[in-house]
């Protein structure tokens, strides 16, 4: 191994991926930390980008491509140290990911919401049955609409805050 540093490919990413899901299942981590990681892996282009997504992560759970090169260091000295450690999450860089996204969860809310309608909504409208409209337009709001609405309000205030993607 000459170089430490290296693009991973598809399938050592979905062994990422595998082992992210094994640690929300075993309860360490909790959905929204598992759903950013599970992000930032689908992004990652080397296998210096996976090594902060496992660092608090016992090293059973890390993929073989964390595990090729010196593991991160896990201290048990009082002196703080960020190796081994998850990188901070800077909200601008966050922000500038979700601003890629925006309008792929726009068009993704839409559709999911049209396929809903035609399948849920208008059979329950035609046929006169409140409660299954009710029902259909409670699950639209919950499951689709909102996380859409989150995203775009989160996108805008950065905007202006004076973020600005790439």
């Amino acid at each position: 191994m000459s170089d430490p540093r290296y693009l991973i490919s598809d399938a050592e990413r979905d062994e990422a991926l595998r082992h992210l899901r094994t640690a929300l299942e075993e309860g360490r981590l909790s959905v929204h930390e598992h759903g950013q990681r599970t992000q930032e892996t689908l992004q990652a282009r080397t296998n210096e980008d996976l090594r902060p997504l496992f660092g608090d992560l016992p090293p059973q759970l890390w993929p073989d491509t964390v595990g090729q090169s010196p593991a991160p260091a896990v201290t048990t000295s009082s002196t703080p140290t960020t190796e081994g450690t998850p990188h901070p999450r800077r909200r601008d860089d966050d922000e500038d990911d979700d601003d890629d996204d925006d309008s792929m969860s726009f068009g993704s809310a839409a559709a999911v919401s049209g396929f809903l309608f035609f399948v849920w909504g208008l059979p329950a409208m035609v046929s006169g049955s409140t409660a299954s409209f009710l029902v259909f337009l409670g699950v639209l709001l919950v499951f689709v609409l909102g996380p859409a609405a989150t995203r775009i309000a989160r996108s805008f205030r950065a905007r202006h805050r004076g973020v600005e993607g790439p």
